[in-house]
């Protein structure tokens, strides 16, 4: 919802959802974008500063996650590092990392950065629908390759039908049977 409100969610809200997530036993919780960009109005949730993070409510079940665009970091890695202490001194577990099919090579370079000081990552490969088909493949193998500890698409812009979802899984399962991966 960050996208949509400025990430401008009241301490109630976010304290009230993380503490439901974690009676649900909800295993994950994305709490918020973390990024150099100051352009603007922008709630603490935009930025979700380690400070932020630290004053959420004890958790027991329920592990924490961020997500970064990559393009906001791009030949900025001192940056990325400088926002991401290692991970034993954070609370945030796992590091989402959105990116656009073009800039994927900076993403994977991301997640192992993030990977090395000891978080989970994604990499969340947006707009898989503008993709040209023969493009595909090679973006799959890139990811299985990665250092990722999950690789997915987004159908960023809300076009894909089912039947489109369902030839994305099946390129996907055999993209990665090549490699001896499978879908999990």
């Amino acid at each position: 919802g960050g996208f949509h409100n400025g990430w401008d969610f009241t301490r109630h809200e976010v304290d009230h959802y993380l503490r439901a997530m974690d009676e649900a036993k909800v295993d994950w919780a994305e709490v918020g974008y973390r990024t150099i960009v100051r352009d603007g109005f922008a709630g603490a949730l935009r930025y979700s500063e380690e400070a932020f993070i630290d004053a959420l409510p004890p958790l027991h079940h329920t592990r924490l996650g961020l997500m970064v665009d990559a393009k906001d970091f791009a030949g900025r890695d001192d940056a990325l590092l400088s926002l991401f202490p290692p991970a034993d001194r954070s609370r945030v577990d796992l590091v989402r990392v959105a990116v656009r099919p073009k800039d994927l090579d900076l993403a994977i370079r991301q997640v192992g950065l993030l990977h090395d000081r000891g978080y989970l990552t994604t990499i969340n490969l947006m707009a898989w629908a503008s993709i040209p088909e023969v493009a595909r493949h090679d973006l799959i193998v890139r990811l299985a390759k990665s250092q990722a500890d999950v690789s997915y698409i987004a159908d960023s812009y809300g076009s894909m039908h089912p039947t489109e979802v369902a030839a994305a899984v099946h390129t996907w399962r055999e993209t990665l049977a090549t490699l001896g991966l499978t879908i999990e």
